[in-house]
């Protein structure tokens, strides 16, 4: 989907696997496509990333995308998962709640961040 840029679905929180001892990878404070979207942040899946951030698919810079997906019926009752913690919501829902537990019609967003490859 993103032309050979690979995207890893995670479950531990933003773990580059091959690429974290890899210095072929940066976290590019300088990718800011617009203002709503930074490299990291909150979305709704991979295809409200896109079409945020279509620079993702272009085929003169390669990225690795991380996905960490947030589910409301992972959280416990009292604390968890808070939005303002992991960066800008990018998605089409609208958070009414500072806890996602608490959220009545949000189930699951997923926190990403991404990484461009350097040329060295």
């Amino acid at each position: 989907m993103l032309k050979g840029n690979p995207i890893y679905i995670s479950q531990y929180s933003f773990q580059l696997y091959k690429c974290e001892s890899s210095n072929s990878y940066i976290d590019n404070p300088d990718f800011r496509p617009n203002d709503a979207a930074w490299y990291y942040g909150v979305c709704d899946g991979i295809e409200n990333l896109i079409a945020v951030i279509p620079e993702l698919l272009s085929p003169e810079r390669e990225f690795v995308v991380l996905l960490t997906e947030i589910s409301k019926s992972d959280q416990p009752r009292d604390y968890g998962w808070r939005w303002h913690k992991w960066g800008e919501y990018i998605g089409t829902q609208t958070p009414t709640t500072e806890y996602i537990a608490d959220e009545p019609i949000i189930e699951t967003v997923y926190c990403y961040h991404i990484y461009e490859k350097i040329s060295k």
